[in-house]
């Protein structure tokens, strides 16, 4: 009796992104990120995978403008993930878009989740206890506090109120647990 079948991979494998430059790689990259500005948002979307696939840099500029007239999830999920690409090197006016985006309850909870996950990565992030006031309770101001609790800004100490200027008095006076109190 014959073994258990196995598959033994005659098709072709994914090919691998690009490892070397030749000498239209950076003519390609400018098609690409001409892209980025179509109407169409398939094109759009089509052009962005290619490039975070490809290793091709991507303008934040032109990520931040097709983010702020953006409402589909997926899209903003693209986006947002070519942004956390960038990291440390994000620009001024895309963190502003970003927390913008946190406070707009007209985008959805899990882009406003990501969107402060990238704000907390930023190597120069803005305050992310001065968002608190912009969010109602719910999933994205929990996802706020758990950032803030998780990565402490240089300046607090376990004393200082967490929540600064929320509306909700008992999350204004809630306090950061000390490193000797038990969780």
């Amino acid at each position: 009796m014959p073994g258990p079948w196995t598959y033994w991979g005659y098709s072709p494998k994914p090919r691998a992104p690009h490892t070397e430059s030749w000498e239209r790689t950076e003519a390609i990259g400018v098609v690409l990120s001409r892209l980025l500005d179509e109407p169409d948002r398939d094109v759009r979307a089509f052009a962005l995978g290619r490039m975070m696939r490809e290793g091709v840099p991507v303008s934040s500029a032109r990520l931040s403008a097709w983010l702020a007239k953006e409402r589909a999830p997926a899209a903003i999920g693209e986006i947002l993930n070519a942004l956390a690409e960038a990291g440390e090197t994000m620009a001024e006016e895309t963190r502003d878009l970003l927390v913008s985006l946190v406070g707009d309850p007209t985008y959805g909870e899990k882009e406003r989740r990501r969107a402060i996950e990238l704000l907390a990565q930023a190597k120069k992030r803005p305050t992310l206890r001065k968002l608190a006031p912009l969010l109602t309770d719910g999933p994205v101001l929990a996802a706020l506090i758990g950032q803030l609790v998780d990565k402490p800004e240089p300046a607090s100490t376990g004393q200082r109120p967490i929540l600064i200027g929320h509306p909700c008095r008992r999350l204004r006076r809630w306090r950061r647990p000390t490193a000797d109190a038990p969780r």
